[in-house]
């Protein structure tokens, strides 16, 4: 099982939260930085079963 940590600390925004997505899942320059975008590539791109944990999503 994948596991990837997803650190709220670095995200100020939506922008620099698909930034970070994109870099965390290896997305490449493709990724269309949207939540459709996102949807697609997990359901899609990205090898299962991945487990995402946010941490101070505060």
């Amino acid at each position: 099982m994948n596991e990837m940590i997803l650190d709220g600390s670095e995200i100020e925004n939506e922008q620099g939260f698909h930034k970070f997505m994109s870099k965390l899942l290896d997305f490449g320059p493709y990724y269309g930085t949207n939540l459709e975008a996102l949807g697609d590539r997990l359901s899609n791109d990205v090898e299962r079963p991945v487990t995402i944990i946010w941490i101070n999503s505060e």
